[in-house]
């Protein structure tokens, strides 16, 4: 079951606090404080999860990581396991064999050819950029 997360703020002030669905527009302000929502498999009760004064653009992955890991666990709202982040060449990995797995529009499976394209092109950008984290890897990285 495909659990669906909803990232959220609830804006301070006056009158009736109220969650608000989170958009690139009101979620501009340096206060604002993100929250994830989701509907925990057999519960009533939605479950929220304070993610902190992030970006917007980083409200987004936190949810999609919080929607990925509720698929892997069942939706039992598990606490989340401590763990190392992913490298780069782990990234890699997980791109190639997704690309190995995907089928045409017409049903038929990759190519091995573009398969090998695919492994030698993001070969290529891992050894130009010269990193092993996500992390430190930035615009003005890239374009140097």
């Amino acid at each position: 079951m495909n659990q669906k997360v909803k990232l959220l703020i609830r804006p301070l002030g006056k009158g009736k606090r109220r969650w608000i669905e989170a958009s690139k527009t009101n979620s501009r302000h340096d206060d604002t404080v993100f929250f994830l929502r989701w509907l925990p498999q057999g519960a009533k009760n939605y479950k929220y999860e304070s993610i902190g004064k992030v970006t917007w653009a980083a409200g987004r992955i936190r949810r999609a990581s919080k929607e990925l890991e509720i698929s892997q666990d069942g939706g039992a709202g598990l606490p989340p396991t401590l763990s190392q982040p992913k490298t780069l060449e782990e990234f890699r990995t997980e791109f190639l064999r997704d690309k190995e797995t995907t089928f045409k529009k017409d049903g038929t499976p990759q190519d091995s050819e573009t398969i090998r394209c695919y492994g030698l092109a993001t070969r290529e950008s891992l050894d130009i950029v010269q990193r092993t984290q996500p992390q430190p890897i930035t615009k003005q990285y890239m374009k140097d």
